[in-house]
């Protein structure tokens, strides 16, 4: 009987664990698609100022310089804007999948005890 009430136990603890668990997974599944993503901004950047920098070099004629500058302005403003837009998407995923986690918990708890929730559904 102590062994079927310990297994019962371990089994009643690694399940309330479980959403932890899955939480813990979605952050860091979040932050390495975060790094990944500002990693591939950092380098096209430096791979943009690079090529700025060596279509400025020996250039004379200052229209081609400000011309220069506008079209490297845009096209980085455009990779922030595309750089920002990938981190949102990548965040509200992660915020869905870990709602979604959090209401089965929640719901799950509600089933297991249906007293209690009921008397904090009506509790003011």
């Amino acid at each position: 009987m102590y062994t079927q009430l310990t297994e019962k136990f371990t089994q009643q603890m690694q399940d309330s664990f479980k959403p932890m668990t899955e939480l813990l997974e979605i952050n860091v599944k979040t932050i390495e698609a975060l790094a990944q993503k500002q990693a591939e901004f950092f380098t096209a950047a430096v791979s943009q100022s690079k090529a700025f920098t060596q279509n400025l070099t020996g250039e004379k004629d200052l229209q081609t310089v400000f011309q220069a500058q506008k079209d490297y302005s845009e096209e980085f403003q455009s990779k922030m804007v595309e750089a920002s837009k990938d981190a949102f998407s990548v965040l509200t995923e992660a915020q869905d999948k870990a709602t979604t986690i959090v209401n089965g918990a929640f719901a799950s708890v509600a089933e297991a005890t249906p007293e209690v929730s009921s008397t904090a559904k009506t509790a003011k």
